[in-house]
């Protein structure tokens, strides 16, 4: 029985292959019209994934598609029980006090003959962008960096060399410089950035940024150059007779300041400016003001032939003033020119006498507030709970009511204080830092397909706590979303031509077969009569599609693979990286769509094959 079912299918098959030889010309038309109708499916969706697939793949692969940061710099550390949450749910975290450090290097020189700071970001031995590219920093050499290909390009050092460090800081005697070798891990190729800058451990990052600030970097050797935390400041107040053009602000703006946008006009700063000189407001881009900057900001106006005086400028920001025998008195603490006279005096040498002058607060006539009174000024600080420092009133006529004003040093070191975590040291009279101070961090998510919960666990955070800085983190979120909603409007497209194409290939198997078998129905009705049964007939329509079907997916897939060679050829600019080809189609895709493309033939056959039972030998034998 098996013997006789092999037969009738080797007989049926020989009857098919016959059948479209006799009518080649036939066959090959057919061929051709059915690859015309495979082959774009094909090409479609080996561009959806290529296209698709490519842009997905090289997110995949780069770290930074997978980096969320904050907006800008946090102004207070983050809540530990929320930053312990970050950690557990981010694959890495790296915190660091500021954003960037700017450092010199020795013998670095841009187009103008200038020395250029560099910027200086923290990195660590887990930091998938290092190693994505293969990259460790030296385990025995803390002091080691890790360069960027331009960098090392313009230094002409390479991974070995030492890397010439200059650190400086401004202290009251003036500026204090360090050389600090140190020993290049690597080289960052040029595919992930074109800027100079290079990148070092967290923790000496950490100790360069204190160091700076005026702290002891113990890591380093280096000792504190000032006592407690250094004056903070928001901006810089310049009074002029003569101002300089938007061009001469510029040429100041190129060489090296802390700032990097144009002074601004100012309205109600709570005091009166000299009615003949005119005030600009200098102000950082998310960064404070420290001493030594007044000092450079008035040498780039002198260089220019304007004379200028500079002062301190902080926001005004809300302070509570405490008195025997009074209620609370709020107040807002500003800093006008007459506010030196609460500084220091040269007469005034022992440290007692210096703890009271530094603690003088001046407040407006208006205030029901006697001078000479010893009293406690208390601000609220990014350590938690108020901070408080002892001090004496002083009346002030030049103060408006609601005002109240401290030396410019110390109501630098309360700026500070207010956003940093401190502790009043009432022995010394100092602010002094406490915890790690984390102002920024670089978040990165296990893969994009958990980039979108971190950034939204990191905004959530910022909502609630009001810290915009993490209510509108940066990351590349939006990009990742964009090209997955790019894949499904493509799917969606590759659909609805999957179906005309499937619909218009139905048909026209179906008109094949149904039209083939109207030719011969005298032939049919003769082999009905030699003994040949229905499902012999139909089996032997069946064999034929299929083997023209066959010779269809042949050609169409000989029209994909000369396709994919030629665009590849064409756009060969465009394959770098991760990125082979323009068109992608794998094993299982490929395989699915065949599978589909023979069901939609099995069907048509069928469905048009039926037309074989109803031929009648009776009928075509009496003819």
């Amino acid at each position: 029985m098996e013997k006789q079912k092999v037969s009738a299918v080797r007989l049926a098959t020989r009857l098919a292959i016959r059948d479209m030889a006799y009518e080649w010309v036939l066959t090959v038309c057919m061929v051709l019209a059915l690859a015309a109708v495979i082959a774009p499916l094909l090409i479609l969706l080996g561009l959806r994934e290529g296209v698709v697939g490519n842009l997905l793949d090289r997110l995949r692969h780069d770290p930074l598609s997978r980096l969320v940061t904050p907006r800008f710099p946090l102004g207070a550390t983050p809540d530990k029980l929320w930053w312990q949450a970050l950690n557990q749910r981010a694959q890495h975290v790296i915190a660091s006090p500021t954003t960037r450090l700017l450092l010199d290097i020795d013998g670095l020189r841009d187009t103008s003959g200038r020395a250029p700071r560099v910027n200086v970001l923290p990195t660590s031995a887990s930091d998938p962008l290092m190693v994505r590219h293969g990259l460790a920093l030296s385990r025995s050499n803390p002091r080691s960096a890790i360069i960027s290909a331009r960098l090392s390009e313009q230094l002409g050092l390479g991974a070995g060399a030492m890397l010439p460090v200059r650190l400086s800081r401004s202290l009251a005697q003036g500026t204090e410089t360090v050389p600090l070798p140190l020993e290049i891990a690597g080289v960052l190729p040029l595919s992930v950035t074109a800027d100079v800058k290079f990148w070092l451990p967290a923790d000496l990052f950490d100790s360069i940024y204190r160091w700076r600030r005026g702290e002891a970097a113990p890591q380093l050797g280096l000792r504190a150059g000032a006592q407690g935390l250094p004056a903070e400041f928001d901006g810089i107040l310049t009074l002029l007779s003569r101002v300089p053009s938007d061009a001469e602000f510029r040429t100041m703006l190129a060489r090296r300041m802390a700032f990097s946008q144009l002074p601004t006009r100012v309205g109600n700063l709570g005091w009166d400016h000299p009615p003949d000189r005119e005030l600009r407001l200098w102000e950082p881009i998310n960064s404070p003001v420290y001493e030594q900057d007044f000092q450079t900001l008035e040498a780039r106006h002198f260089e220019l032939g304007y004379d200028v005086e500079t002062l301190a400028y902080i926001e005004p920001f809300d302070i509570s003033l405490e008195l025997p025998g009074m209620a609370r008195t709020e107040l807002k603490l500003t800093i006008p020119p007459e506010a030196e006279r609460l500084c220091i005096e040269s007469g005034e040498q022992n440290a007692a006498a210096k703890a009271r002058a530094r603690a003088r607060i001046a407040v407006g006539e208006a205030a029901a507030i006697d001078a000479d009174v010893q009293g406690v000024m208390s601000f609220p600080s990014a350590a938690g709970p108020e901070l408080s420092i002892p001090v004496i009133t002083q009346k002030a006529p030049w103060l408006p009511p609601g005002y109240a004003a401290i030396c410019p040093a110390l109501a630098g070191k309360v700026n500070a204080a207010r956003d940093r975590p401190a502790m009043f040291d009432s022995e010394r009279f100092e602010f002094v830092p406490t915890d790690q101070d984390i102002r920024f961090f670089r978040a990165y998510a296990a893969s994009i397909d958990e980039l979108g919960s971190l950034v939204a666990f990191i905004r959530e955070e910022g909502r609630r706590t009001g810290v915009r800085a993490l209510a509108e983190p940066v990351s590349k979120l939006s990009e990742v979303e964009n090209i997955r909603r790019l894949a499904g409007y493509l799917d969606r497209l590759y659909f609805l031509v999957a179906a005309v194409s499937g619909v218009s290939g139905f048909f026209a198997i179906m008109a094949n077969v149904y039209s083939g078998v109207e030719r011969k129905r005298h032939d049919l009705a003769y082999l009905q009569v030699l003994g040949l049964s229905h499902l012999f007939l139909f089996l032997q329509v069946l064999l034929k599609s299929l083997f023209l079907m066959c010779g269809a997916v042949l050609i169409a897939v000989a029209g994909y693979l000369a396709f994919g060679y030629l665009a590849d050829t064409w756009f060969a600019g465009m394959l770098h990286g991760e990125v082979r080809s323009i068109t992608r189609l794998t094993a299982a895709q490929a395989g699915g769509l065949l599978a589909a493309i023979f069901v939609v033939t099995l069907a048509a056959t069928a469905f048009a094959g039926l037309a074989v039972t109803r031929v009648d030998p009776a009928e075509h034998v009496r003819e």
